[in-house]
């Protein structure tokens, strides 16, 4: 018997192939590993499915034999190489920061390493419990010194303008009223009602 060419299988044949390649595209299932499934025409039970972003895992839900569709998050990937650093400025300092402050980012246990990097954002809100509101700083981390959930001392660099600054022990406070004494010489000493500040 003699084999007869049927063009229409042969056409039915090759968009079935196109879609299985496409459905493994779809899956983020790479071309080497497509032409790989090719070659061999053996099933593999296991992919090797890439990040499409390099950086360091920090969260790992997935676990053997664990169910995932398209919803589940498997893992966490983050680049460090930049972070922010959030710190709580208390609500009578908020009006000194702005963004673009120039900032240093000092750690507790080594004050030698410090990272320098700007206010990115001020929180328009306050926390009710601490009075306090976020500011987001933006940090160069190629180093990678800095990790998620560290603790660290924020300096903020503000011009607070012109100031008439006294010792906080010079302030009397009466509880109506807060005063400071003048020295007017000949220990002649002179009240003054003040408002305090900064």
């Amino acid at each position: 018997l003699g084999a007869s060419f049927d063009p229409d299988l042969a056409r039915a044949a090759h968009e079935l192939r196109e879609a299985a390649r496409r459905r493994l595209a779809l899956w983020d299932i790479g071309p080497e590993a497509i032409a790989r499934l090719e070659e061999s025409g053996q099933i593999s039970r296991t992919v090797t499915i890439r990040s499409p972003i390099s950086g360091v895992i920090t969260a790992k839900e997935a676990v053997h034999g664990m169910y995932a569709d398209p919803a589940t998050i498997l893992y966490t990937i983050a680049d460090l190489s930049h972070v922010w650093v959030l710190a709580d400025v208390y609500e009578n300092e908020l009006s000194l920061v702005r963004a673009g402050s120039p900032v240093e980012v000092r750690l507790p246990y080594d004050p030698s390493v410090v990272r320098r990097g700007r206010v990115e954002l001020v929180s328009p809100v306050l926390d009710p419990a601490t009075r306090t509101a976020r500011v987001r700083i933006e940090i160069d981390n190629s180093s990678l010194v800095l990790r998620p959930d560290m603790f660290a001392d924020v300096l903020i660099a503000t011009d607070a303008g012109d100031r008439t600054v006294v010792p906080k022990t010079a302030v009397i406070h009466t509880g109506e009223r807060s005063i400071v004494f003048v020295d007017r010489g000949e220990g002649r000493l002179l009240p003054r009602e003040i408002r305090t500040g900064l």
